[in-house]
């Protein structure tokens, strides 16, 4: 399995310390990789990323990869079930007062979008790329 951004590169993009890392960095990462080649057909299992002719494609890719773990690592979700079944709110009560905390991930709410374990920033890191194209290709 390709691990596409370092935790140095991880460390550079987020500014962060290498403590405040979780222990499972490595697993975190190669996983996001994984969510992000399916998301991109595996374009860089078989191009290399290094050799990308356009760079700013490589690097919105790379992006992606930090977002997503960085979201993993943020919400606790690495999972699809993780997020289908993560509430999208919390009541508390005591005595005759009420507390709702909503979370505003649009991910987790009813308004119709799917839950997924992909972040929606790591999608829009490759939006404009053609990394998340689905179509077929013109052939003449």
């Amino acid at each position: 399995m390709t691990q596409y951004v370092t935790k140095q590169e991880f460390m550079d993009a987020m500014h962060v310390a290498e403590t405040s890392l979780p222990a499972n960095f490595d697993q975190l990462a190669d996983l996001a990789s994984k969510y992000l080649d399916d998301q991109t057909n595996g374009y860089y299992q078989v191009n290399d990323i290094n050799a990308d002719p356009w760079p700013i494609r490589a690097s919105k890719f790379k992006r992606a990869v930090t977002c997503q773990i960085a979201y993993m690592i943020d919400s606790g979700i690495t999972t699809t079930e993780q997020a289908i079944n993560k509430p999208v709110s919390e009541t508390k009560t005591i005595g005759k007062t009420t507390v709702t905390k909503s979370w505003g991930n649009s991910q987790n709410s009813a308004g119709g979008m799917a839950k997924s374990a992909i972040s929606a920033d790591a999608l829009a890191a490759l939006s404009g790329t053609g990394l998340l194209y689905r179509g077929v290709a013109y052939v003449r």
